[in-house]
């Protein structure tokens, strides 16, 4: 099943609409929380940020799509304080909320897209929650299927250099989870054998630990993009990884306000067997 973008937005609207009312009638909870878990399924990790500020406003998003007509009848008093669902929750532009669901959650996540959510409370605004997401993040990885992770990795370290707020600490947690059972080696293969795709720049963010030394051999002889091979090549030969750490401001001339981004790289020495 595949949609377009305009598509998507409308499903999931409906979606949360249904859970909404479904939570405020206190019947049929379980179908609509299922649907907007298989709806959000289909939402691409690697634009988080705009759909979860998509899902952090409902009510603006039926004006926007001129539905408020077909549901307004039917839509309940939506406030803060209304527990919808934990992954809805997590895009609640409430802090305190944010961290009270993220603390709750006791399961695996249901599908990437929501575990991304959580991934990203890595890199919140919100001091609290971040302290919450360093805590909960590993707890939940290990309940989560290890492909859902993969793919909420795989997102999120394609622009991982974009995260300005996230601490070394929260930093540390999200790359540890490449540590976990499975996770390294399904991370390698998709290295290897992915087509198209920033698969260079993800190889790099990882080069920050060593989980994949090892197999950079492999990938060197394997990846379908010459790049990586090359980039694969290159980290043997000189035994050194190189990252993008971000960009820094830097001035050329302050009287005229001119100046630029400088990006701040980071490096590793390869600790290859």
């Amino acid at each position: 099943m595949s949609f377009n973008n305009q598509e998507l937005k409308i499903w999931v609207l409906q979606a949360v609409v249904n859970l909404q009312k479904a939570v405020h009638e206190q019947k049929e909870t379980a179908v609509a929380l299922s649907e907007f878990i298989q709806i959000t399924s289909f939402l691409p990790i690697t634009k988080l940020e705009r759909w979860e500020a998509w899902l952090r406003s409902p009510l603006h998003c039926l004006r926007r799509f001129s539905l408020q007509k077909t549901v307004q009848s039917n839509w309940p008093p939506f406030t803060n304080s209304s527990n919808i669902s934990p992954w809805l929750d997590l895009c609640s532009g409430n802090g305190f909320k944010r961290e009270e669901v993220l603390i709750g959650i006791k399961s695996d996540a249901p599908n990437a897209f929501l575990f991304a959510l959580v991934l990203r409370r890595l890199n919140d605004w919100v001091p609290a929650v971040c302290d919450a997401a360093r805590r909960q993040v590993p707890i939940i990885a290990t309940q989560t299927r290890p492909e859902y992770v993969v793919d909420a990795l795989w997102g999120i370290l394609s622009h991982l250099s974009s995260w300005g707020r996230i601490s070394k600490q929260e930093l540390e947690v999200l790359l540890n989870l490449l540590y976990l059972p499975d996770i390294a080696p399904l991370i390698s293969k998709r290295i290897q054998e992915r087509p198209a795709g920033p698969v260079a720049s993800i190889m790099s963010q990882i080069g920050r630990i060593s989980v994949l030394d090892n197999d950079l051999f492999d990938i060197a002889e394997n990846a379908i993009q010459p790049a990586v091979r090359a980039k694969a090549y290159r980290y043997l030969l000189e035994k050194k990884v190189v990252w993008l750490e971000g960009r820094r401001w830097q001035w050329s001339d302050q009287y005229f306000r001119d100046g630029k981004y400088k990006a701040v790289l980071g490096t590793r020495v390869v600790m290859h067997k």
